[in-house]
């Protein structure tokens, strides 16, 4: 009895339930914080992909993604998250150069409390000084002399990722290679880290994010790439601004970098909310996502979930291309509307999506009624898996 006790205890001591960690290292003589999550019920001993995050200017770990989806995409993919957290500026005179033109850049302005060395900089004859102009030598010395400003220039955040990511796989059997993700500023610390010599990285998307002008290209990139840009971004402009070029510019440097002939190309949804998908599929693969119509924070995204279909990416699952050209005949689904269950004459593996393409509801069925009842009143995308086939139905819950 004894024994057994013992060996269940050990057993027990083998599984992560934590939801998530929170550690403080010291990298270069600062500071530095992450936040890291593990597949709930998963033995610590199994091989585990790592996906390090990135979050953008002025943003906490929690605010880029809440801790019930980074735990759900954990369990759901069975993945491991590392969110690392970038330092306030350094910079004096960055900070004080923002008071000065910092009303035509709010969210630079308030965003100093969590800046990426991502490499981004602006030229001081693109900024609006105004009266100040002649004053700049005195009162910012080292960057009239630079001809320009550069965002926590000094500051190595490539090898704090490392080090991060060396500290959270202790008592952890992760993989060496990393997948990358990053949104706006830390989209910007994602080409860095990736391009650098550094990087572990085998896998990246960008989402809302642009290449530093004090970034290099490398001469050529070994791993799949995933970029996802609104054309109505407010932050960060689709055509190129004083921070970033056009983000299609961008896509073609990353696509010439090795041979690539015409992409594959495809659409999903329609109207405002319509994304034009240009997969270039000659390993390694780049794939872009040109949104019509959206926010830079892309909460307003249609037809798609942006964590979801990353980790799709990342984990070489359907994306929602396949999601939303399934088939549309052979699925059928009854009652239709629908108050409290609703039946299928397929089975397989089901998600029902809302119309902004957020998933609701996952399951398997055999044929046996499905509750919806807890649905709200609306309409929606059931998708459903069967062996290799894929099928899409509309559904109207009353």
């Amino acid at each position: 009895m004894k024994r057994l006790t013992f060996i269940t205890c050990l057993c027990l001591l083998c599984l992560n339930v934590t939801a998530r960690t929170e550690k403080t290292i010291t990298v270069d003589g600062n500071e530095r914080s992450y936040v890291f999550y593990y597949p709930t019920g998963r033995a610590t001993s199994e091989l585990t992909q790592l996906v390090v995050a990135l979050h953008g200017l002025g943003q906490t770990p929690d605010a880029f993604i809440t801790p019930e989806a980074a735990q759900s995409l954990c369990d759901n993919y069975g993945m491991a998250l590392l969110l690392p957290v970038a330092m306030p500026e350094q910079d004096n005179e960055i900070i004080n150069a923002v008071n000065f033109f910092g009303a035509d850049y709010p969210a630079l302005k308030n965003g100093l409390n969590a800046v990426w060395g991502a490499g981004v900089s602006v030229s001081v004859n693109d900024l609006n000084l105004g009266a100040y102009a002649s004053l700049l030598p005195l009162v910012l010395p080292n960057i009239s002399a630079a001809g320009k400003l550069v965002l926590n220039k000094d500051i190595d955040d490539i090898s704090f990722i490392n080090a991060a990511i060396s500290d959270c796989a202790v008592g952890y059997n992760l993989k060496d290679e990393i997948y990358l993700a990053g949104g706006s500023l830390g989209g910007a610390m994602t080409y860095k880290y990736a391009f650098s010599n550094e990087s572990k990285a085998s896998k990246i998307a960008v989402i809302s994010g642009f290449v530093g002008h004090e970034v290099d290209y490398p001469t050529s990139i070994n791993y799949p790439i995933m970029v996802i840009n609104s054309q109505t971004d407010e932050l960060i402009s689709y055509n190129g601004s004083v921070f970033n070029d056009p983000i299609e510019d961008i896509v073609d440097e990353l696509v010439a970098k090795n041979p690539h002939g015409a992409p594959t190309t495809s659409t999903i949804g329609s109207g405002e909310g319509q994304i034009n998908v240009y997969d270039y599929t000659e390993e390694p693969e780049v794939l872009f996502y040109s949104v019509t119509k959206a926010q830079h924070n892309m909460s307003d995204v249609q037809n798609i979930n942006i964590y979801e279909e990353v980790w799709d990416f990342f984990n070489d699952a359907t994306s929602a291309i396949g999601e939303f050209t399934a088939q549309t005949t052979g699925l059928k689904i009854w009652p239709n509307p629908a108050r409290d269950f609703i039946s299928t004459n397929i089975c397989g593996h089901y998600t029902i999506y809302d119309m902004a393409g957020r998933p609701v509801m996952k399951g398997t069925t055999d044929r046996q009624p499905v509750n919806v009842a807890n649905l709200a009143k609306g309409q929606y995308i059931v998708k459903m898996t069967a062996g290799q086939n894929l099928y899409r139905a509309t559904l109207i819950k009353q």
